[in-house]
């Protein structure tokens, strides 16, 4: 072959590498969203790039065998003409082989996958009739590498998406406006479900309302009045020994039949159903549904009552805070006292906060990371490494946070000030 045969044949070469490292890349950077959209405007050789994506080992596997006959091919022309234009010696070959590698690496790697990644649709459109052509014509090769690997790797089809890349894909929905900080908090409390316990959801022992079992009806009657719930705990001697629930439906029955200064400890009513601290929410949500019932006891490592969990705590826990007709007397999550001045709960999350002030309560990036899911109370809690008190600011960069109101140890309202 004449040394000008040799250039074309190379040039040619050339194009193609660099024809099969941009499809690699247009091809796996073309999500199943942008397919689908694309498939339901019609666009014209979307057929045939679904089929090179519906076997995304065979689309690999035929790219990269091409790609290497190409990448051969290309030292042992380049060698022959080197030698045969300039001579047989080390020092010819050294140049020829760096030379090549610089423009294989400009011209076959790097310009076209650039350019491929960026318009990757155009590209991948391009290319699909050739490498379905390909995969064809080299199907045998194609079949046996197929065969090695579906040995030594697991199918593509049994791989998940990890928690990980959903967690960034909802993050750059919220950041192109496609959903809310709010719906990002849901989905983001979805994928943490499983692995949440009810100590982290329940409401604690300080928090439960209960009653003796030695209550009479009537006085049950007026702590029924007085809080939102329709159960309420029984307990025999301490809060550690609760030993039935009652239901607001108990009260009026058993009223009826036997008048109101009837003891409880002589009704019969619902045993509790006890849950260690430790246990998934969501394994207490199978219990829950199963029995058909919509409260639990939950017990420390000692036995105690630990706290009090029920149904609709974990349906909040996904979905935020659910008001019914009872809770109408409830302090909004934010009340805004004046410009640059809120009062808010200290059950909304840091995320919830910047939402509805605008003001950030984080030092950098990594905080945020770390507390925005977090509510105001526990990251306050956090920051002083003690219980807060009442009157006390605790100051931000952006923001003062002032405690407003105490009740025991915890904390029921802020008040936040904007700083100027």
């Amino acid at each position: 072959m004449e040394d000008s045969g040799i250039l074309i044949v190379m040039f040619f070469l050339i194009l193609l590498s660099g024809l099969f490292s941009g499809s690699e890349s247009a091809l796996l950077s073309l999500e199943d969203a942008t397919l689908r959209t694309m498939k339901e405007k019609k666009v014209r050789g979307i057929e045939t790039l679904e089929l090179l994506k519906s076997n995304p080992k065979r689309l690999i596997i035929t790219i990269l065998l091409g790609n290497n006959i190409v990448n051969i091919l290309l030292p042992v022309l380049a060698t022959v003409w080197g030698t045969t234009t300039f001579g047989d010696g080390e020092i010819v070959i050294g140049l020829v082989t760096g030379g090549l590698t610089f423009i294989l690496l400009l011209f076959g790697e790097i310009l076209p996958k650039n350019f491929a990644i960026i318009n990757n649709q155009k590209f991948a459109l391009m290319v699909a009739p050739f490498l379905y052509f390909l995969s064809k014509a080299l199907f045998p090769f194609i079949w046996i590498f197929e065969k090695i690997s579906d040995k030594v790797t697991p199918d593509a089809e049994n791989l998940g998406i990890s928690e990980a890349e959903v967690l960034a894909m909802v993050a750059m929905s919220e950041e192109h406006g496609e959903i809310t900080a709010k719906e990002k908090i849901r989905i983001k409390n979805l994928l943490d479900f499983a692995d949440t316990r009810v100590s982290d959801v329940m409401t604690p022992r300080t928090k439960i309302n209960s009653i003796s079992n030695n209550s009479t009806l009537l006085e049950v009657k007026n702590i029924f009045k007085e809080t939102p719930h329709s159960r309420i705990p029984v307990y025999e001697e301490s809060i550690d020994k609760i030993i039935k629930i009652i239901t607001l439906r108990d009260i009026w029955s058993a009223s009826e039949e036997c008048g109101e200064n009837k003891l409880v400890k002589n009704l019969e009513l619902r045993s509790p159903y006890f849950v260690p601290i430790t246990k998934n929410i969501s394994d207490l949500f199978e219990d829950f549904q199963r029995q058909q019932i919509h409260l639990a006891i939950v017990l420390d490592e000692h036995g105690g009552t630990a706290g009090l969990i029920t149904m609709e705590d974990i349906f909040e826990e996904i979905f935020g805070e659910i008001r019914d007709e009872t809770d109408i007397e409830e302090q909004e999550e934010t009340e805004s006292v004046k410009d640059g001045v809120w009062k808010v709960s200290p059950r909304m999350t840091l995320e919830e906060i910047e939402e509805e002030t605008g003001i950030c309560l984080y030092a950098n990036d990594e905080e945020k990371e770390e507390h925005s899911e977090k509510n105001l109370s526990f990251f306050i809690l956090e920051k002083l490494g003690r219980f807060p008190r009442k009157g006390e600011i605790i100051e931000f960069e952006f923001a003062d946070i002032i405690i407003e109101k105490i009740e025991g140890h915890a904390v029921e309202l802020f008040r936040i000030v904007k700083k100027l």
